[in-house]
């Protein structure tokens, strides 16, 4: 759910130097005095008018203005895309394709990629947006250039880097539900070859529902710590880029209510259903809290006036827990928890070449992930009799406490080639032709327990040890490994007639992963999808001459 709080009056704000507009925080005037955005879209800066991609670009200046911070709000300024949540986790589409399924056996179908890096998990990106540059939305199939998992497409956040004069913010708010906010920023140059820029945030509030179960804690609350520092280094033709994150957060969990209006098991049982959506009755403290962070290097050397070399190194980490009232009520019949735990490393070397017969790009990838995920379901027990349900719709006289758990520990590698040339035909037609090789594995080793509980277990957070792990395959546990391989190619062609009109037409090829449902042994490895799309698009811009 995207949670909205409006600021009750700005307590302080304060500027060391006036922010550059345009979407990579640099705007240039085009050739009829309009501001042009510049994207990387395809891997190397160019105007947003020149890129035959369907791109919908956002900068953080407008992202401020907006009050957007993070990826679900900005789906409302977005054509084609839609964002929702469930089980603590991210689910994203772009142009209707997605994906429902979420475990770490499975991958998305939305690339994200934070200052170059790819995220394995949708939830590592979609945190808050920090000291933002710029948000890039791709639609897919992105298959070329950006490889496994971005069917659907690709959204690039890009942070704000060091500037040349010492430049900086800091703003406090506070709202209602108690929202207290804070953004602050700063960088600049530390010598003639050295700069830096470090970005705060801090945010808390205490939701928008009230628990009227004196048993309960808070929900839809917010406690949000974020961190970022940037450290770069330019001497002549290299520059290199080192950037450190962390971003943590503790809520009481998203609140939910009954819609069945009275005839549930809880409200069978006692529970009352409360009259007003900003209300609930829960009664146990839920959580959702995770953890974020990583470091990227980069380096940037220009060879000479036609080619450039770009090295992207980056670690990953992601852990979250949950723990939700399955039921929405003050009787206990439900309950579910969750956690993830996940490490990633990955590696990406590019060759830009442009010469006067065009554009070119070669590069490999290399992608390492470790990933590990729980799903505990804890039935709470209770008779025909307490629930005042017939035979029929509760077979059994008695159900007995009961916990369901699902553990998965889901390793992947991949690995890719990839090439794109545009080369001019013309001055106003130019062809594009590129390819992409990938290559994945993935480990998976899942196991599914029933646990006669006492009333205090919790799922997975349980004071009582989990039997060990299976070592070989089972009626209930499944080990199982898998490699695939995929060919994505791209072609098209572009016609610009003059620098404010671009036409285009391409075909490309998308490829998502193969995967497992970590929520049912038995199931086999389900095959990689792909998509293929022709795209026909047309960009222009139109001025109006005043007398």
């Amino acid at each position: 759910m995207s949670r909205r709080h409006h600021p009750l009056f700005l307590l302080a704000a304060s500027s060391l130097a006036a922010s550059v507009a345009g979407a990579q925080g640099a705007a240039d005037e085009g050739p009829q005095g309009l501001e042009e955005i510049v994207v990387t879209a395809q891997k190397r800066a160019e105007s947003l008018q020149d890129t035959p991609i369907a791109i919908t670009a956002i900068s953080g200046d407008q992202l401020q203005e907006l009050n957007r911070d993070d990826v679900a709000a900005i789906a409302s300024q977005t054509p084609s895309l839609a964002y929702s949540e469930a089980g603590g986790e991210s689910q994203i589409y772009i142009r209707g394709v997605g994906s429902n399924l979420f475990s770490v056996g499975a991958d998305p179908s939305v690339a994200i990629n934070l200052d170059g890096i790819y995220l394995g998990r949708s939830n590592m990106g979609l945190t808050q947006f920090l000291d933002v540059e710029r948000v890039e939305v791709l639609r897919g199939p992105q298959g070329t250039l950006y490889g496994r998992n971005a069917t659907g497409g690709a959204i690039n956040i890009y942070s704000r880097m060091p500037t040349d004069t010492l430049q900086g913010y800091g703003s406090v708010i506070l709202g209602s539900d108690d929202r207290r906010e804070m953004n602050a920023a700063i960088g600049g140059p530390l010598s003639d070859n050295w700069s830096f820029r470090v970005a705060l945030r801090g945010l808390k509030d205490d939701g928008y529902t009230d628990n009227l179960d004196p048993s309960g804690g808070k929900v839809d609350d917010n406690d949000l710590k974020a961190v970022r520092g940037v450290l770069r280094y330019a001497a002549g033709p290299v520059t290199a880029t080192l950037i450190g994150d962390y971003s943590e957060f503790d809520s009481g969990n998203t609140s939910i209510k009954p819609v069945n209006d009275g005839i549930g098991l809880a409200q069978s049982a006692g529970a009352v259903v409360p009259a007003s959506v900003h209300e609930t009755r829960l009664n146990f403290p839920s959580f959702l809290t995770w953890q974020t962070g990583g470091i990227t290097a980069n380096v940037d050397w220009d060879i000479n006036d036609a080619l450039s070399l770009t090295a992207t190194l980056g670690y990953r980490e992601w852990d979250s827990d949950f723990l939700f009232n399955t039921d929405g009520t003050e009787i206990e019949v439900t309950r579910t928890t969750q956690l993830y735990d996940t490490r990633q490393y990955s590696a990406e070397l590019r060759l830009n070449g442009t010469h006067g017969w065009g554009k070119w790009i070669a590069g490999a990838y290399w992608l390492d992930e470790d990933k590990f995920g729980g799903l505990g379901l804890v039935r709470a027990g209770f008779t025909n009799a307490l629930a005042n349900r017939p035979p029929a719709i509760i077979p059994s006289a008695t159900f007995p406490p009961r916990t369901f758990v699902f553990l998965s520990q889901n390793d992947g590698r991949a690995s890719a080639l990839f090439g794109q040339l545009d080369f001019a035909l013309t001055e106003q037609w130019t062809l594009t032709a590129g390819v992409r090789w990938s290559e994945e594995t993935k480990d998976d080793s899942t196991y599914f327990v029933t646990l006669l509980p006492d009333t205090e277990l919790l799922g997975l957070y349980s004071p009582r040890p989990l039997p060990a792990r299976p070592s070989a395959p089972g009626p209930t546990n499944r080990i199982d490994s898998e490699t695939w391989d995929a060919f994505t190619p791209k072609l098209g062609v572009q016609w610009q007639p003059s620098p404010d009109q671009l036409y285009y037409l391409s075909w490309s090829k998308g490829f998502k992963s193969g995967g497992y449902n970590a929520f049912q042994t038995t199931n086999p490895v389900y095959d990689p999808e792909f998509i293929k799309s022709t795209e026909l698009g047309a960009k222009t811009r139109w001025t109006t001459a005043c007398a």
